[in-house]
């Protein structure tokens, strides 16, 4: 399915794929904070060490489901299938955008 994504949002899907961790970064201000699995993170050193920690225990590609668009706002909702319980699940994935960067990140469960 081809699904239209901001060119940040698509980034950091795409190395979401990819494994290298270390590439999100570039998608970030630098305030950012990402919630997600209950938690929230706030840094780009700290959203790596958690990015490093779930990649070592999980491993699953994200595939865009579909995008709603909004003012600074990109919700995008996706399938992850991999080695974990309940796989697979529809997450949503909420970018706060500012530019071309993500500044929040909501990964609600749905």
């Amino acid at each position: 399915m081809n699904v239209q994504l901001s060119n940040v949002a698509g980034t950091y899907l795409d190395i979401s794929n990819d494994g290298n961790v270390s590439q999100r970064k570039n998608c970030f201000c630098s305030q950012i904070t990402v919630s997600g699995e209950s938690k929230t993170h706030e840094r780009i050193k700290a959203i790596e060490a958690w990015q490093y920690e779930t990649q070592g225990a999980v491993s699953y590609p994200v595939q865009p489901l579909h995008a709603v668009p909004g003012e600074g706002r990109l919700t995008v909702f996706a399938q992850l299938t991999g080695n974990f319980p309940a796989s697979p699940v529809q997450p949503g994935y909420i970018f706060l955008l500012e530019g071309d960067q993500v500044c929040s990140l909501e990964i609600m469960a749905c």
